[in-house]
């Protein structure tokens, strides 16, 4: 049982504790260089004379990707989709290439594709390798793997495809077009159809015109089909219990879609092994592996699904590391740095600084940038600023370095008003910087900060911190209906698909004259039947959630996307609410008019 594939036999000595974390350091040594982007080589994916290590772009009928490489010692390929861009309030500087530092510790040959969707329209946040309606881009990423591993010579059924959300979408159905291998999906979607990732498909067809709810000739949304029609492929699907989504939108879905119910732990029915973890944290879905859960993962290629009944009990202990990994890191962010949303109103903050005009000159450093570094600890900062950055339609990257790593990064429209709020509990070299471009990327480009204010308070009670630390808290939105009529109307719902929401009838808006009901939400989506048997007129108010503090109500936002009723867009562009900015939209109705109301929202951007 090979799990762990040591470098060398480290033998008692005096010495021997330096001795192994000399190896242990080794596994997370990479050559840093190789994903620089200072050089990228094109290649020739039809014919390939050379496939050299680091940068690559390779073209497929006019389709870029953008790809790293990193030649293995052993017979086998891993292949890593690229997820979602999404960062916080920003998007990801590209390209992205996940996981590239794996190469380190599998010895075999690694290689990244960011997703060439990104490329075509750059506001777009997830994609999953899609296309469009003629062209499949997982049938390109597939036909990219087949041509390199008849380069490398690598025998199909040592091909892994391995992927997270998106990213775990993507591995499935692209390991399903090879037609041999592993695919290994974690926290992926598998269900297209009931519309629970409906937040992230809303956004996709906005940028892209694109519905992928639909009937799809090439079956990007039909994974379970895809997973019976290729038995030779080996699928490893891995869900942490924690991510409620994750569990009953997609995993229960799928586990209908293929008559099979997992268990906790490792369970397996045909070429399908599914490993269901527990891992409690902020974001569960992002609750993926470390580089000591790779092992695992990494085994689980070699292990048969008739099989899986003898590892089962070893599995779960993996899960309980799991487990206790990701607690020991909330516990850690608990007493460093909580990035928090905008409660500048509710913290009586000083002004500490007021920066304005500053201007960074363009260089050859790919890391150009503004530093501010004057933080102390035990204080809420607010930072409001406008950075523009030379050129058109450029981006900038913002983020908050703790001297090892950035706490927390995105990318911002260039010349926009932006506003970050984060806690600094403890001592730090804390530097907010921010970028003349995407990082590293930032080289031969003016910055120009127009304005930077920072504002400072004393930390606030654990009640404030709490409901902050609830990262689904700013994503609720609220819809308050009421029927005005001169006859004492009813006002009934129906729901339009499976989705949680709270609703309410309180007494301020039910009397003689007016029905209604207060409908609260954290999906991000909700599609609902308005049924009344009262003329009248029909008000809609759109707005965020009531939060008090101290008797002060503070401005929970939320970006409202989409509205539609009955198949009318009612905004055309996301409009900005809370509890007393109210988006108000009314009608006319009659006895028994039906309406159908669909609504997206996000956090506040």
């Amino acid at each position: 049982m090979d799990f762990y594939r040591k470098r060398a036999d480290i033998l008692l000595s005096k010495n021997i504790s330096n001795d192994i974390e000399s190896e242990r350091e080794s596994f997370s040594k990479v050559d840093k260089e190789l994903i620089s982007g200072d050089v990228v080589r094109d290649i020739d994916i039809n014919n390939i004379t050379e496939l050299p290590d680091g940068r690559i772009r390779i073209v497929v009928d006019d389709v870029r990707f953008e790809c790293l490489f990193k030649k293995g010692k052993n017979d086998k390929l891993w292949v890593f989709p690229s997820a979602a861009r999404f960062r916080g309030d920003g998007l990801a500087p590209l390209p992205l290439l996940q996981r590239w530092s794996y190469y380190n510790i599998l010895e075999d040959s690694v290689l990244c594709v960011s997703d060439p969707m990104y490329y075509k329209y750059p506001k777009l946040g997830c994609a999953w390798f899609w296309g469009d309606d003629e062209k499949n881009y997982r049938d390109y990423l597939a036909y990219i793997v087949r041509k390199i591993v008849n380069y490398l010579r690598i025998r199909d059924e040592n091909v892994v495809f391995m992927g997270s959300s998106s990213g775990g979408t993507v591995s499935v159905h692209t390991a399903a077009i090879f037609g041999a291998g592993t695919a290994i999906s974690i926290n992926g979607q598998l269900n297209f159809e009931k519309e629970k990732y409906t937040s992230r498909l809303w956004h996709f067809k906005n940028q892209t015109g694109i519905d992928i709810t639909q009937k799809d000739i090439y079956k990007r949304n039909e994974l379970y089909s895809v997973v019976k029609e290729t038995p030779n492929v080996k699928y490893i699907f891995i869900t942490n219990a924690s991510s409620e989504g994750d569990i009953e939108d997609h995993l229960m879905y799928f586990s209908e879609k293929v008559g099979y119910v997992p268990r906790y732990g490792l369970s397996a029915k045909d070429n399908m092994i599914f490993w269901i973890y527990d891992a409690k944290s902020a974001n569960p879905h992002t609750a993926f592996e470390d580089r000591n859960i790779l092992w695992a993962i990494e085994y689980l290629t070699k292990v048969n699904p008739k099989e899986v009944d003898d590892y089962d009990g070893l599995y779960r202990v993996f899960g309980n590391i799991w487990f206790s990994n990701y607690k020991k890191i909330e516990e850690k962010n608990n007493k460093n740095y909580e990035l928090l949303p905008s409660v500048f109103d509710l913290l009586n903050a000083s002004l500490d600084n007021n920066l304005k005009n500053v201007h960074i000159e363009s260089s050859d450093n790919k890391y150009n940038r503004f530093v501010y570094k004057d933080f102390k600890k035990q204080r809420i900062y607010t930072i409001k600023f406008n950075a523009k950055v030379s050129g058109k339609n450029g981006m900038i990257t913002a983020g908050l370095y703790d001297g090892k790593n950035f706490v927390f990064k995105h990318c911002y429209d260039s010349d926009k008003d932006n506003t970050i709020c984060f806690c600094c509990n403890n001592d730090s070299k804390l530097e907010f910087c921010i970028f003349s471009g995407l990082h590293g990327e930032a080289n031969n480009k003016d910055l120009t900060v127009n304005y930077f204010d920072v504002y400072s308070s004393e930390v606030v009670d654990d009640s404030v911190l709490n409901f902050f630390k609830d990262a689904s808290r700013d994503l609720e939105a609220r819809i308050d209906l009421k029927l005005i009529s001169e006859k004492a109307g009813n006002i009934y719902l129906e729901k339009q698909h499976d989705f949680r929401y709270d609703v309410s009838s309180p007494k301020w808006i039910n009397n003689s004259k007016t029905k209604g009901y207060v409908i609260q939400s954290k999906e991000g989506y909700l599609k609902i039947k308005i049924i009344v048997d009262s003329a009248g007129e029909l008000v809609i108010n759109f707005k965020g959630i009531d939060w008090k503090y101290s008797n002060k109500r503070i401005p929970i936002w939320v970006d409202y996307t989409c509205i539609r009723v009955n198949e009318e867009e009612i905004i055309h562009s996301p409009v900005s609410c809370w509890h007393d900015k109210v988006l108000r939209y009314d009608r006319k109705v009659n006895s028994g008019d039906e309406i159908i109301l669909e609504v997206c929202w996000t956090k506040h951007n």
